[in-house]
């Protein structure tokens, strides 16, 4: 009887045991499939924000050589390159090429970009 008691309960510790293994394999397969979505969107998210600076830049030069074909007074030049210049200082800011060190350090170490979201 004793014999049994404890072959019972080793087979039992062995099924805990099993399971805990299973679900940690599952917690790990799941961190790694959201691991590898953050990348996929992080990495869309990039060429979006690549794609909407080259469409401002185009946008940007598109008004100077229009505002060039204009007969237009000095005042209206300066305002006309204000907006110019505003448009290509933004494009820059949402082009991650133009910080690219930044742009990878957020893809590889996310932890370091936005530790405040760990806390």
């Amino acid at each position: 009887m004793a014999a049994a008691i404890k072959k019972n309960r080793q087979e039992i510790e062995e099924r805990d045991r099993q399971r805990e293994e299973e679900r940690k394999r599952e917690g790990e397969e799941r961190q790694v499939a959201e691991e590898e979505k953050r990348k996929a969107e992080f990495v869309s998210e990039l060429i979006q924000n690549w794609e909407e600076a080259a469409r401002l830049r185009r946008f940007a030069k598109s008004m100077q050589a229009s505002a060039g074909q204009l007969d237009l007074s000095e005042q209206e030049k300066s305002d006309v390159q204000q907006v110019v210049d505003w448009t290509n200082q933004y494009a820059d800011s949402l082009d991650p090429l133009c910080d690219l060190p930044q742009s990878v350090s957020e893809f590889v170490r996310p932890e370091e970009a936005y530790s405040w979201l760990l806390n």
